[in-house]
């Protein structure tokens, strides 16, 4: 099966596919990110102090459990990379990285939408890019925007793994060489987490008698667990579609 790097790069062995594909429990290592994240996100609203601190503290906790839903699912698919060789501090480091980057482009679309008459209201998502993709609380999802989030984060995770510098740059030049299967992965994670938004509207206004009629511990791990769950599926279908998308554009001549 083609890897989803390039055949210059021979350093990266083949990876044989898998029997189990992209069964979820085979990416569960993002599974303590994205609880400690979900526990952070409900007890970050206290008040505005903990509101910012919290909201970016969850935005890298999300991104290391994408990090790893993307290295393991990289490989799943019978890609190689040197992911699996970042200690801790280096999937930190290049967390903050990342995070620094995503928040200078969103500096840049909120100006550029400011001049162009857009509402600040509606602006403030674009500060939860990563944040949005796992969880889409209070209607301040941007499916959009998050979309566009993931496949840069998922572009900068791929360059890492390559040894080459997760950089803007580098993501240019993957854009001008993939663009096409970047747009369209772009746009499925777009209609999917579109779809998950509304699918988890409904399934959170069913479950809310149950909930409301819980007390005691039993209610907060009922709120906890709904969300850790909802997370996980939603990052481990949008690391699947990004996959396949620049899985496909590295089968093209």
């Amino acid at each position: 099966m083609s890897k989803i790097v390039s055949a210059t790069v021979p350093a990266l062995p083949r990876v044989s596919r898998p029997s189990f594909g992209f069964w979820p429990y085979l990416v569960v290592g993002a599974v303590p990110w994205l609880f400690v994240a979900t526990v952070f996100r409900i007890r970050s609203h206290t008040n505005m102090a903990t509101l910012v601190f919290g909201t970016q503290l969850v935005q890298l906790m999300v991104f290391m459990a994408f990090l790893l839903m993307s290295q393991r699912m990289i490989n799943l698919t019978g890609g190689g990379t040197s992911l699996d060789k970042l200690s801790f501090r280096d999937q930190t480091k290049l967390g903050w990285a990342v995070l620094k980057r995503v928040l200078g482009v969103s500096v840049l679309v909120f100006v550029i939408g400011y001049l162009a008459g857009v509402h600040p209201f509606h602006l403030i998502t674009l500060a939860l890019g990563i944040d949005g993709i796992v969880f889409p609380w209070y209607g301040q999802s941007n499916p959009a925007w998050n979309a566009c989030v993931a496949m840069l984060a998922f572009l900068m995770v791929v360059e890492q793994g390559l040894d080459r510098p997760p950089t803007l740059r580098s993501v240019a030049r993957e854009l001008g060489k993939r663009w096409l299967y970047i747009l369209l992965g772009t746009i499925a994670v777009w209609l999917f987490l579109s779809g998950a938004n509304a699918l988890q509207r409904m399934l959170t206004a069913a479950l809310e008698p149950y909930y409301a009629a819980s007390a005691g511990p039993f209610q907060r791990y009922f709120y906890t667990g709904y969300f850790l769950g909802t997370s996980y599926i939603r990052l481990w279908i949008t690391v699947a579609i990004l996959t396949y998308a620049l899985k496909a554009s590295y089968r093209q001549p």
